[in-house]
């Protein structure tokens, strides 16, 4: 006895919880079989009025035993015996209706057939009356079910999302229908859509109004979170909306779905919503690519990428796989980050012969071999250290990878006979205030300068992209998502910036209209205030900036500026077929001051820091690099 109530004690709610769970099927046969008992009761109960005849209690047996082998085998082929039943939906009603219409169809053929031998005078109206019963009893038992589940979520310790939806009618009820059953933490409160319309429901969620009241309403009703679908998640409206809930004071989490295919289609998951970025809210215009040139530039080329596994490198691995190369080879530093890209392209591109090649720029052997051994026709360069701070302190590094590194691509590639280097290079470069900066203008130097022996080179130069590694908005993401404080160097640093899908497609195009020694520029857009950036971020993320999350100024780190350029004072601007690029004519005024790559391989073995900054100051002329190290020279 003692014991018996010692394992009784030991019972907890949770533990009933998983007991049940796990006989939940033999719980479903159980109930399935008392709805059957029950309902034939009741059924020839209500038929003759609780007069029940003779020879229908003589043969109860019998009558019993048909309709429940008749009913569990039925329910057995349309799975009624099991289920979850929290997600019970309309598919689910009808497979309960056609296997009780079935059972009753098979039930009046058998009393029909042998009527005489099972029960004289059965009345045929006792199986419509238990088809009726039956099948009701069942749906409204599942249905029920989904109701009390779907209340119970609704709990302190599991709180919903308070939601809004936004989207042409049509396209948000294929959106409900979509996510219907998929379990979620929103509660969709409205409906907003083009029109003003107030009376009316989808999917018993009311319709608010139009989009244009949508910010009011928010705010009145402490909205967490607004999904935008289709045309409503472009970059007009997001701007209206952010800045009309920004005049409120109030602060939601903006969700979209990116493509209007996958509502057309019906094809919406939960994991196509996602958070709005900071470059859906940039104002550029859609780009025109002439793709017919890019294909008819790499298709069936062997073509590298050096720095393959990195934000650059690795996007332009993925688009240059779409223009079918007869090989590509990723050349890449990184073991891991090798690993990761050849593991995401192979699968997308079975058809393309993908190589991947663990190697360092710095040694011109491992080029020579990947060169050679896959007889490489294009190049593009995008190897390099590019963080400013970091290279401050790490002078020869930056050296050694990017002039050294850039040299021994030039040389590898002329040797061996390959067609074309692109090299990717930055707005850092011009007037440099950095030695990322300067590294990356002498490299340019390095490409540029060189006696024409067959391999021509174009540099491509752009400002920064968005979410690249390193960059700012990720950092400033993090920095959020640890509740702060959000770190900006001042309240008037400007950057220029670009997505890296538009930046690489544009390095596409650039390195396929470009000719020998050309230096293609990226149009960039208008300039972003990081400050503004820090604090849309914050509001995107549903915070307030200064309130919620604080924004911390740092000042300018060594080596930085306040803005960015894209052209120095001696490049003049041509214009290309494309709209967003253009080619900088540089002035020959450097033709008795070429770097010499012998000089700068000796002061590197030297490890003269000091020596390396002059050669900065020698190759550079422009003023604002002298002004910067001036005083150590």
């Amino acid at each position: 006895m003692e014991y018996l109530i010692t394992q009784l004690i030991k019972i907890t709610p949770s533990s009933v919880s998983q007991i049940l769970f796990k006989q939940r099927r033999l719980l479903v046969f159980l109930l399935n079989l008392s709805i059957i008992l029950c309902s034939l009761v009741i059924s020839i109960i209500i038929r003759f009025e609780f007069s029940i005849p003779a020879n229908y209690t003589q043969n109860t047996i019998k009558i019993f035993s048909i309709f429940i082998l008749t009913k569990i085998v039925i329910y057995q082929v349309f799975h009624l015996n099991r289920g979850l039943w929290r997600y019970t939906s309309l598919v689910d009603i009808r497979r309960v209706l056609i296997g009780n219409l079935i059972a009753s169809t098979i039930l009046a053929l058998i009393f029909i057939g042998y009527r005489k031998e099972i029960c004289r005078e059965f009345a045929l109206s006792v199986i419509i009356i238990d088809f009726l019963f039956c099948a009701g009893s069942m749906s409204w038992i599942r249905v029920c079910v989904r109701m009390i589940r779907e209340i119970n979520d609704n709990t302190p310790d599991t709180p919903l999302i308070r939601t809004v939806v936004v989207g042409k009618f049509k396209d948000v009820n294929t959106f409900l229908h979509a996510i219907d059953g998929s379990k979620t933490s929103r509660k969709i409160l409205g409906i907003f859509g083009p029109e003003k319309i107030t009376v009316g429901t989808i999917m018993g969620i009311p319709i608010k109004g139009s989009a244009l009241e949508l910010a009011e309403f928010v705010v009145n009703n402490k909205i967490m979170e607004i999904i935008l679908i289709p045309p409503y998640s472009r970059k007009r409206f997001l701007r209206l909306l952010m800045t009309r809930l920004k005049r409120m004071n109030y602060n939601c989490q903006l969700k979209i779905i990116p493509g209007a295919d996958q509502i057309t289609n019906g094809n919406v998951k939960i994991s196509d919503i996602r958070e709005v970025e900071i470059d859906d809210l940039l104002g550029r215009p859609p780009v025109k690519f002439d793709h017919t040139e890019i294909l008819d530039f790499v298709k069936a080329k062997n073509v590298m990428v050096t720095g393959g596994g990195g934000s650059i490198g690795s996007e332009l691995c993925q688009q240059l796989c779409k223009y079918t190369p007869n090989k590509l080879v990723i050349f890449e530093f990184s073991e891991y980050n090798l690993y990761e890209t050849e593991r995401k392209l192979k699968p997308l591109f079975p058809d393309i012969e993908i190589i991947s090649m663990l190697g360092d720029i710095r040694f011109k052997t491992t080029l020579d071999n990947a060169i050679a051994h896959h007889s490489i026709d294009i190049i593009y360069h995008a190897a390099a250290y590019k963080h400013v701070p970091l290279l401050e302190d790490n002078i020869s590094m930056g050296f050694h990878t990017n002039v050294i590194g850039t040299s021994n691509v030039a040389d590898s590639a002329e040797e061996l006979g390959v067609k074309r280097v692109v090299i990717i290079s930055t707005d850092k470069a011009v007037r440099p205030t950095s030695i990322m900066g300067c590294t990356k203008r002498i490299a340019e130097r390095v490409v540029l300068e060189r006696e024409k022996k067959g391999t021509e080179f174009v540099v491509v130069r752009f400002g920064n992209v968005l979410g690249s590694r390193g960059s700012v908005v990720p950092l400033f993401k993090q920095q959020i998502k640890e509740g702060g404080p959000v770190t900006v160097t001042t309240k008037k640093m400007i950057r220029y910036f670009m997505s890296i899908p538009e930046a690489v497609e544009l390095v596409l195009q650039a390195g396929t209209i470009g000719t020998d020694q050309d230096i293609m520029i990226l149009e960039m857009g208008e300039q972003v205030n990081i400050y503004d950036m820090a604090k849309r971020l914050i509001e995107l993320s549903g915070f307030m900036p200064h309130r919620d999350i604080q924004i911390k100024f740092t000042g300018i780190r060594p080596g930085e500026k306040e803005y960015e350029e894209l052209l120095a004072k001696e490049e003049e601007v041509e214009h290309t077929q494309c709209k967003r690029i253009c080619i900088a004519r540089k002035q020959d005024k450097l033709k008795n001051n070429k770097v010499d790559i012998n000089y700068v391989k000796n002061m590197l073995k030297q490890t003269n820091h000091q020596e390396l900054r002059n050669l900065c100051f020698k190759y550079i002329p422009e003023n604002m690099l002298g002004q910067h190290y001036l005083d150590s020279i």
